[in-house]
């Protein structure tokens, strides 16, 4: 199944992350690892990056979505540690909020999607350019975009959900990289994120979508062509915003679960075969929950459920039973006002560990005793206001790793993992002003991650290449 957040993606993984307040052990003779930095400029507040081969040298390139500045910037990898300096492409008249990537013609080359007031259409020429193919007339205040098979025909089509005008936009691929003209499926008030999964078990990818405004979620059956049938809404908290769907109940059907922020709570909605779901089930969890992580965190192949309580500076988890109800929630405090929360086995013991965003000034770390209980949160100091973080090997120990971007510090911090799932203090490295957004991947083929940060404040990314030497 694939899913849509609201407006930043990356194609490399990045988990949004921010802060605690509790110490954490330090390691004293833990490899040393070097990120230079280099400035690439791009266009004027960049929203969205995506990371890929454009050109097809097999080297990774980057590409923006700038806000103020109407275009994308591609930055060809030389493949030698550097880029060429950005080459800026009109994204159209409108202001891009969204960017989703993929092979929109057939031709085995990445082609853009930007959400900018309408869809438009960049085609990759061959050579890492892109011109606009057309842009598409969709709802009102377009904020997300994906890309999916929606009529089975093995090409990409496109879904937006439009805030403003209660609806989503459905546009299909052509098979030659143009679409059909949009056709709007209603939503409830203010629509805030879609998600799409096969909900009805025949082979279709159907959309589910979360709506502020009404209170409840919208589930649109696919026809099997691409079309959708009316929705079946369902009644669910209050501002419902965040959707997660997995198997609650072991039935192999896609289940829902919805964090509710103004209710303080989650409702639960079981699939009853056939792509229709049973009244929801409510579990109350804490201040303003927003952002809702599954997996199995006790290790009895149910999946376990954690949220994100905004204005409670905690989580709350809840344990699956298998047949789809959970225990009461068990709190975790966090740093100040937790955003996103997360899964990782950071010390390869098998148990996912949590990680918490939140807006203070440390990455939060809640480590699995092995049995699904939690230990209390560590925090993993910054010196500055994390906005982001990602995971990658950084040491070449097979040992994930943590960087965030500070965005009060205009710097990035490493946390090495010392292979027990404790880091060694932080060291930071510069980069520009305002960094919002972090990423990490290979960029040039040494097999030393690198990494990418987005910075708002001076319309520029920052590519930092790494490498590691044992001390």
């Amino acid at each position: 199944m694939r899913s849509t957040s609201r407006a930043r993606s990356f194609v490399w993984t990045a988990l949004v992350a921010l802060i605690a307040t509790a110490n954490l052990s330090f390691a004293q003779n833990a490899p040393s690892c070097k990120f230079p930095e280099r400035e690439f400029r791009v266009g004027l507040q960049p929203e969205a990056i995506e990371i890929g081969d454009l050109d097809g040298d097999q080297d990774l390139d980057l590409v923006t979505a700038n806000l103020f500045s109407r275009d994308i910037s591609v930055l060809f990898n030389n493949g030698d540690d550097t880029f060429a300096p950005h080459i800026t492409f009109s994204a159209g008249s409108g202001n891009p909020l969204a960017m989703a990537m993929g092979d929109l013609d057939g031709d085995d080359d990445l082609d853009v999607v930007v959400a900018n007031g309408g869809v438009t259409v960049l085609l990759n020429n061959g050579n890492g350019h892109f011109v606009i193919d057309d842009t598409y007339a969709v709802g009102s205040t377009p904020i997300s975009a994906s890309l999916d098979d929606l009529d089975g025909d093995l090409d990409l089509d496109v879904i937006v959900t439009n805030r403003f005008s209660n609806d989503i936009s459905v546009l299909l691929n052509l098979g030659d990289g143009t679409y059909s003209a949009s056709t709007e499926y209603a939503a409830g008030a203010d629509p805030v994120e879609h998600a799409t999964a096969d909900l009805d078990g025949d082979l279709d990818v159907d959309v589910v979508i979360s709506q502020r405004g009404s209170d409840s979620v919208t589930v649109l059956p696919n026809n099997g062509d691409g079309t959708f049938a009316s929705g079946t809404s369902y009644s669910v908290g209050d501002g419902p915003e965040c959707i997660a769907i997995g198997d609650i109940d072991g039935d192999q059907d896609p289940d829902m679960v919805v964090a509710n922020a103004n209710s303080d709570d989650v409702s639960v909605l079981l699939n009853l075969g056939g792509g229709m779901f049973a009244t929801d089930t409510t579990y109350d969890a804490g201040n303003n929950p927003t952002y809702i992580a599954l997996g199995d965190l006790d290790g009895d192949l149910n999946l376990d459920v954690a949220v994100a309580n905004a204005f409670g500076d905690d989580i709350s988890v809840f344990y699956g039973q298998g047949d789809g109800t959970f225990t009461d929630d068990i709190k975790y405090g966090t740093g100040v006002r937790p955003l996103y929360v997360t899964f990782a086995d950071t010390d390869g013991d098998s148990d996912l560990d949590i990680y918490v965003a939140s807006s203070g000034a440390s990455v939060s770390e809640l480590k699995n005793r092995g049995d699904g209980t939690i230990d209390t949160n560590r925090s993993l100091n910054s010196g500055g206001t994390p906005l982001s973080v990602a995971t990658a090997d950084f040491d070449g120990d097979l040992d994930l790793d943590l960087v965030s971007a500070n965005q009060t510090s205009d710097n990035i911090s490493i946390y090495l993992n010392n292979g027990d799932g404790s880091f060694a203090q932080h060291t930071t490295h510069s980069v520009r002003d305002t960094p919002v957004f972090v990423s990490t991947g290979d960029l040039d083929d040494d097999n030393h991650a690198d990494v990418v940060v987005v910075n708002r404040g001076t319309d520029n990314i920052s590519v930092l290449f790494g490498w590691f030497s044992p001390k």
